[in-house]
């Protein structure tokens, strides 16, 4: 009797080991991951995801010994690691590609979209990645209702599906033609370039229209009545159209013009557009007809901004940065010479002022705030060693939320971890 209530006793023990171990193997495969990669090593099997978990711990942001610097947290491996796009949500999400196999993404392949996900203090939550057997080219990136759409070409083109709820990538559109841009209006639309045409692929409603016309670039592609409001640039003209599931309505031609940036208010289109020999600006009605223009010497780069019916173009000629301020019919009302050392630039409008971010030939960065009248309000200055990519500045309180690339090690960005990095930073104003 007593024997058989040993080995009742040590059954009963046994049992409660194995409840105990299948209890802890469970709860350990519930805990969140920070590095999860839902990828396939062929990107053709849509259906099927991994998870990986990565040993590297994440830094946060830390304090910078500029007083003008709130923090700086830097990202990536020991090769070539880029952000492309930043989406403000109730947290930053940061859109990027990767060549590293470590640090950061250690557990993934040379070719590999991510998504990082950071808060509003510098500081990384968790990072998402898929992961492509070919190399990848990022194309363009867009949210369009619970979803984030990543347009890239790789052996042919992908469209890339993020759930923002599920936390979920996969495979939504793949074809042979190669990308122009990704649109989002009614639905995604994928903008193809099929030998001297353009083709139009409707993701959701699956249908495709081809318009005869070969086209280099999109400039803008919104809603617009019953349809989407295009304007592209071909080799030899800039268009504006109507498009719809099976036409394309030419709205308006500029022939020899190509533009390169669309402001739009109240009462009017502003266009920036250059030819071979000038640039102007086209003044448009909300019926498209040009009612007004200004002519300029050829420029480089703009930045169009508009505010009380006033429009500000900040352009550059070779090294020099100007700007000049119109109102809608085309009246010059003023115009400043803001730098004459630049080599990159970016620019903020913020609580009525400008906000001019520039980088010079001498590896410095400097921050100069403009009153409307562009009379200098502070000027800030940082040495870098070198330069370094903005791709994103987003205000934030008194402040500037600024993303973006660099490489090797400068005195803003302290730390590096390969050829290129990327990094987040909170700029003082």
């Amino acid at each position: 009797m007593n024997k058989n209530l040993k080995n009742i006793v040590s059954i009963c023990m046994l049992i409660t080991i194995l409840c105990a171990l299948i209890i802890t193997i469970t709860s350990l495969n519930k805990a969140e991951n920070l590095n999860i990669s839902n990828s396939t090593n062929n990107e053709n099997k849509q259906n099927e995801t991994t998870t990986q978990t990565s040993g590297f711990t994440f830094q946060n942001a830390k304090e910078h010994i500029n007083e003008n610097i709130n923090f700086e947290n830097n990202f990536g491996g020991s090769n070539n690691d880029q952000v492309h796009d930043v989406f403000k949500l109730e947290n930053y999400y940061l859109i990027g590609t990767s060549q590293s196999t470590d640090f950061y993404f250690e557990n993934t392949s040379k070719n590999t979209v991510f998504i990082l996900i950071c808060n509003d203090l510098g500081n990384p939550q968790s990072i998402y990645t898929y992961e492509f057997e070919n190399s990848i080219n990022y194309i363009s990136s867009k949210i369009f209702n619970n979803d984030i759409y990543i347009l890239i070409s790789s052996n042919c083109t992908i469209l890339l599906k993020f759930n923002l709820q599920t936390k979920q990538f996969n495979v939504s559109v793949t074809t042979n033609s190669t990308p122009i841009a990704l649109l989002t209006s009614g639905e995604p639309i994928i903008v193809c370039k099929q030998n001297n045409k353009t083709e139009f692929n409707f993701v959701l409603s699956q249908t495709q229209f081809l318009l005869e016309e070969n086209t280099v670039n999109i400039v803008l592609g919104c809603e617009y009545l019953n349809g989407t409001l295009i304007m592209l640039n071909t080799t030899n003209k800039f268009l504006i159209g109507i498009l719809t599931k099976n036409h394309f309505e030419v709205l308006q031609t500029f022939n020899n013009f190509t533009t390169t940036e669309i402001n739009i208010t109240n009462k009017n289109f502003i266009i920036s557009a250059k030819s071979l020999t000038e640039h102007k600006i086209l003044i448009l009605d909300m019926t498209f007809n040009l009612v007004n223009e200004l002519t300029l010497n050829t420029a480089e780069y703009t930045k169009l901004l508009n505010i009380n019916n006033t429009n500000y173009l900040f352009y550059k000629q070779n090294n020099l940065l100007k700007v000049i301020s119109f109102c809608n019919h085309a009246e010059q009302l003023n115009t400043a010479l803001i730098s004459n050392d630049v080599s990159n630039l970016n620019i903020l409008l913020l609580n009525n002022n400008f906000y001019v971010l520039i980088e010079n030939s001498t590896n410095q960065l400097e921050i100069l705030t403009l009153d409307l009248s562009f009379n200098k309000l502070n000027q800030i200055t940082f040495n870098t060693n070198n330069n370094f990519n903005i791709v994103s500045l987003t205000p934030h309180n008194n402040s500037v939320f600024m993303v973006g690339n660099f490489n090797n090690t400068n005195q803003i960005i302290t730390t590096t971890f390969g050829n290129i990095d990327f990094y987040v930073a909170e700029l003082k104003l």
